[in-house]
């Protein structure tokens, strides 16, 4: 190793490169739908809340996830086509909403929302079961546009990892 060169955190190093994105998103006066990209409690929730791609792990059940759980309220759900509808109800406090096992989800699935008079499109990436490499799976969430995941995912493995030690000095 060359001298004064430090090793580094691949998962620290993503970790910055997704804040900073986020960071010159709305640094510049752009909001982005869908809310606080931060907010996302758990990776693999699928936010309704605004459009864009969400991603959900083969084979799990999907539960649909909203930030701001103050009220009730509806939403439905229906495909691009509007062959089928589904309509779920909001509690009071409930941020979280179970889609029935009724659904099957592969590949891409793209659906409209409509909630409070609104309706946009999310898209549901389904993640191939190819990863055992957490950073290349943050990778893949990012590149399918699953920001807001992959910025929950890596809150979530810094979290599990122990204090990084700086780097020490040559003691000079």
């Amino acid at each position: 190793m060359q001298a004064g060169a430090t090793s580094s955190d691949p998962k620290l190093a993503l970790a910055a490169l997704v804040a900073t994105r986020s960071a010159r998103a709305t640094s510049v006066g752009v909001t982005r739908s869908g809310g606080d990209l931060s907010a996302l409690p758990d990776p693999w929730l699928i936010d309704v809340e605004g459009p864009g791609p969400r991603c959900l792990q083969a084979g799990m059940a999907p539960v649909w996830w909203r930030s701001t759980a103050i009220d009730e309220g509806a939403f439905i759900v229906f495909p691009v086509d509007r062959s089928w509808r589904a309509d779920f109800r909001w509690n009071a406090g409930q941020s979280r909403q179970p889609v029935p096992p009724l659904s099957r989800f592969e590949s891409d699935n793209a659906f409209v929302i409509s909630s409070n008079g609104r309706e946009y499109a999310i898209k549901i990436n389904i993640l191939p079961a190819v990863f055992d490499n957490d950073l290349m799976l943050v990778g893949w969430l990012m590149e399918k546009g699953c920001v807001q995941q992959a910025d929950a995912l890596l809150r979530k493995l810094s979290q599990s990892q122990p204090e990084s030690v700086a780097p020490k000095g040559d003691g000079s």
